[in-house]
């Protein structure tokens, strides 16, 4: 049976996604406590829940329709197809809203292949590549917490045609899960150039990852490397990790984002704008 979530379905799925997920308790109850408006929806078997999905308002081209976020089905109940009755679910609700469709970020990339088979396709690919510091000229950025700021800039810098654009509760609960993680959402402004960067902290690599950038600027070659620059001074580094949008057709990146799309849903493939402001931290 297919459900939305309550807060009495809190405790159950804190362990699955522990399970599922790995992610610290520090994580997963800042989620389950602080998200403004997440629509839940869990798969029930034998009184438990076996499966579970949130789908995560967003737009796309002018329509609305759903980000789905931290897909999880119970080991002991995988292969009986809850997750792909979960899916066709989230994108009927959307087909009666005459929503865009659905978007996702696979966790791995097996996952791919399972997404493909629920009718979703590539919609954009990602490269990561390291900026190291040349102690050159940077901007000094600080720590925001103006979630409207930052979607203000982000609003003029990417592609309204082809870009996923989230409101500003989402972006408020992003800069607090990247605190979580010792990151920061930094913002500079000097001489009418403009720009953030939405920063997290590699663990396992001991690294500083930029999930996300935007920049304002007539000289946008220049102070890019400023914006980088800037960065590596914030957080003591000779070294970071900037994830950027590409074309998947490329050849020098991977496959990063899906969607399924609603019927009459004119959306181009392999060239739209990377967006990372999923949850993928």
């Amino acid at each position: 049976m297919i459900r939305p979530t309550t807060a009495f379905d809190h405790a159950d799925i804190f362990q699955l996604w522990k399970v599922a997920f790995h992610d610290s308790e520090a994580f997963i109850s800042f989620f389950l406590s602080n998200y403004p408006h997440y629509n839940g929806l869990v798969y029930e078997a034998e009184k438990k829940i076996a499966s579970m999905l949130f789908l995560i308002s967003c737009s796309l081209a002018g329509r609305a329709g759903y980000y789905v976020y931290a897909c999880a089905t119970a080991p002991e109940y995988q292969g009986h197809g809850f997750m792909r009755r979960l899916l066709e679910f989230s994108y009927q609700k959307t087909v009666q809203e005459d929503g865009f469709g659905l978007v996702l970020i696979p966790g791995n990339k097996f996952l791919f292949e399972f997404y493909k088979k629920n009718d979703c396709q590539i919609f954009s690919g990602l490269s990561e590549s390291i900026f190291s510091s040349k102690k050159d000229a940077f901007f000094p950025l600080s720590a925001t917490d103006d979630a409207s700021l930052i979607l203000r800039i982000r609003n003029n810098f990417f592609d309204s045609e082809n870009s996923v654009y989230f409101d500003e509760s989402h972006i408020r609960y992003l800069i607090g899960q990247l605190k979580i993680n010792g990151g920061a959402a930094l913002f500079f402004a000097q001489n009418g150039k403009i720009g953030y960067a939405l920063c997290a902290e590699d663990t396992l690599f001991s690294a500083v990852i930029i999930l996300e950038w935007a920049l304002l600027s007539e000289d946008f070659q220049k102070d890019t490397n400023s914006l980088f620059e800037g960065v590596c001074r914030y957080f003591n580094k000779k070294k970071i990790i900037i994830r950027s949008r590409v074309r998947t057709d490329s050849g020098e990146e991977r496959p990063f984002s899906m969607i399924r799309r609603c019927p009459g849903v004119r959306v181009s493939d392999y060239q739209s704008n990377y967006f990372n402001l999923g949850m993928d931290i």
